[in-house]
């Protein structure tokens, strides 16, 4: 046993309730256990010191002492991790978290790859401790990895199954994954303190098994092992709503290209970023398009979408998205920072919380020129202020194309050329339609192929064809018609009209919805066949307002298992209930007498329409039911 861990020991049976957390399962473990599988020392992840030419970053520490004037930064090399650790516990003050660097600093602009998502949860009591746990079993809140007694609280480690890059479309996701993650962690039954305590992806905590703070029972923090099994970025989205989780589609994956294949793959980037050492990234100039004088009109325009559309719970990603726009429009720093000042007031005016100097530090992080692509579907999302997009002047894009390639055959009349197709050569749209209308039955892939341009292209103007609109209404007009009727009054071509002759809008709806159906049945097999005909018997709906109570209700009631359901999940399963219940009423008669207030809310609850009859009709029905029943098998006697 090393000397950390002999001093460990004796602190976990003097001053940890060291009984407490092996009751609940947990293990006690040396701090490096918790970093091994954090940054899988041993197989490589991060660099050694020497180690050259792999583009591998480190997890990098920040210590002080109380006899010094300054702290320190030390890289945590892989061969060298137990060593530094040691000495970072013996510090004063030592920081470090689940994230790795390039460089010598840890700069959220150097971060290179997150590795796990740390918790801080304090105002801990025995009880709160002990709610915890139930409803980390109940399923309500993800189990941590690693638990640290961090002196007055809890530090909650979350390690991936794979660390996770950390581009800047990724950064936004994850702050908003975190956040969402300590709503649902950090409740009334978990913490004595009301509000939660929000906290950036670049937050140091405290070291592991390193010094707590002073007037705390115990002098080292003390690791416990409480899950073995990392976690999929899927997995930690079922615990948030939908609108926080992560698109796993956005995730980068690292390509294995050597130099030589990107130079024949991206020429153009090969080109700016390789021979001509240019190292800022390429964006629009949005001065230059504006109309009028004002180079910032549309930073200006998401300033006041802020001060006219913004939401208590997301004044965080407003003010982000405000330093986003900042950077595509070049405005100055200090004009952000000007700006940021002037709407916390009424920031702070939304909510109880106070919109602090820290949160707006952090959101301010965005102000850099890795977004300045990032794109405006996620604003929106982010910020919930909705971004209304180019009307073309109230027109539908079908009217407004039409009227688009009208007068750009009236150019081309005249020897003018229009941009739509130079020189007079057929647009993409209208290559792509009148592909179509030769090969009725030829798929997107072979209509790229023959006519040399990208799938993306060709998927823009695929459905943009509105030939079946078109052939629909004739047919309503004409429902006794012929097709050669059809091809005559629409002028459509002959492969066209046959093509959507028999096609029925409604049906393809209905067809649609059994469609999503079935897949939402079929995702239901993988948890529980059973679940297609009835509802779990005990379960809680995500995000409810009542779940946390009914957790806790099932949790003193001892119950063990609790089912989590989405919104649309319950939805689904209650209609299929509410189906059987009304199918089963329809046969039966109750009496005035046995209907009580709580059979006619349940009823009213599921739908249910009563067939309830007086006392003296109900007992005359049963006694000829009966008569009726005994003439029956009177007959059928031999």
């Amino acid at each position: 046993m090393s000397r950390k861990s002999a001093v460990l020991e004796d602190v976990w049976r003097a001053g940890v309730p060291y009984d407490f957390f092996e009751a609940m399962e947990c293990e006690p473990v040396p701090a490096l256990d918790l970093y091994t599988d954090m940054f899988r020392l041993g197989d490589g992840f991060i660099q050694r010191n020497g180690e050259k030419g792999n583009l591998k970053a480190n997890p990098i520490a920040y210590y002080r002492n109380e006899s010094e004037p300054a702290g320190h930064f030390r890289i945590m090399f892989e061969d060298e991790f137990d060593e530094i650790l040691l000495t970072l516990q013996e510090a004063d003050f030592a920081i470090l978290n689940g994230i790795t660097y390039f460089g010598r600093r840890n700069e959220q602009a150097h971060a290179n790859k997150m590795y796990a998502l740390i918790f801080d949860l304090d105002g801990i009591t025995e009880q709160k401790l002990r709610n915890f746990f139930k409803q980390c079993s109940g399923g309500v809140i993800p189990s941590p990895n690693y638990i640290v007694l961090s002196g007055h609280g809890l530090h909650l480690y979350y390690i991936f199954e794979q660390p996770l890059s950390l581009f800047p479309n990724i950064k936004l996701q994850v702050k908003e994954l975190k956040y969402a993650l300590t709503r649902r962690i950090w409740n009334k039954y978990t913490s004595t303190l009301d509000e939660p305590q929000y906290q950036g992806i670049n937050q140091g905590f405290r070291v592991a098994g390193g010094k707590t703070k002073r007037g705390c029972s115990f002098e080292y923090s003390v690791v416990f092992r409480y899950r073995k099994e990392f976690f999929s970025m899927s997995e930690l989205n079922q615990f948030v709503p939908k609108d926080s989780q992560i698109d796993e589609q956005k995730i980068f994956k690292e390509t294995k290209y050597t130099l030589e294949d990107a130079k024949k793959r991206f020429p153009e980037w090969y080109e700016r970023v390789v021979l001509q050492k240019e190292r800022t990234v390429k964006k629009w100039d949005i001065a230059g398009k504006v109309h009028g004088d004002n180079p910032f009109a549309l930073y200006d325009w998401w300033l006041a979408q802020i001060k006219n559309g913004a939401t208590f719970g997301h004044r965080y990603f407003c003010i982000m998205m405000l330093a986003i726009y900042a950077v595509k429009c070049d405005v100055p720093k200090d004009r952000l920072d000007q700006d940021v000042a002037e709407l916390i007031p009424y920031l702070n005016a939304l909510g109880d919380e106070p919109f602090t100097a820290t949160d707006v530090e952090s959101a301010l992080e965005c102000y850099d020129d890795r977004y300045a692509t990032f794109p405006l579907r996620d604003i929106a999302k982010l910020s919930a202020i909705e971004i209304p997009r180019n009307k073309r002047n109230g027109r539908s894009q079908a009217v407004h194309m039409q009227l688009m390639q009208t007068q750009a055959a009236k150019l081309r009349e005249i020897g003018e050329t229009t941009g739509w197709g130079q020189d007079g050569r057929p647009s993409n749209e209208q290559q792509v339609l009148e592909w179509r209308e030769k090969y009725p039955s030829g798929t997107r892939k072979e209509c790229a192929a023959d006519l040399g341009i990208t799938e993306r292209t060709v998927r823009r103007w695929w459905m943009q064809d509105s030939c079946w609109l078109v052939v629909y209404e004739w047919r309503l007009r004409n429902p006794n018609g012929r097709k050669s009727a059809c091809i005559r009054d629409t002028g459509l071509s002959k492969p066209t009209v046959y093509k959507w002759w028999d096609y029925d809008p409604e049906q393809e709806a209905a067809e649609t919805e059994s469609a999503a159906e079935a897949e939402f049945l079929e995702a239901f097999d993988e948890i529980d066949p059973e679940w297609h005909t009835e509802l779990p018997q005990y379960y809680v709906v995500d995000g409810a307002p009542d779940m946390f109570e009914r957790m806790m209700a099932y949790a003193n009631a001892g119950v063990r298992s609790v089912d989590i359901l989405t919104h649309d999940e319950y939805e689904y399963l209650m209609k299929k209930e509410n189906e059987r219940l009304q199918e089963e009423a329809k046969g039966r008669v109750f009496s005035e007498s046995e209907v009580t207030e709580e059979l006619k809310a349940q009823a009213a609850k599921h739908g249910v329409t009563l067939n309830i009859v007086p006392d003296e009709q109900y007992q005359t029905d049963l006694v000829l039911g009966w008569l009726a029943s005994i003439s029956d098998d009177t007959d059928n006697t031999p």
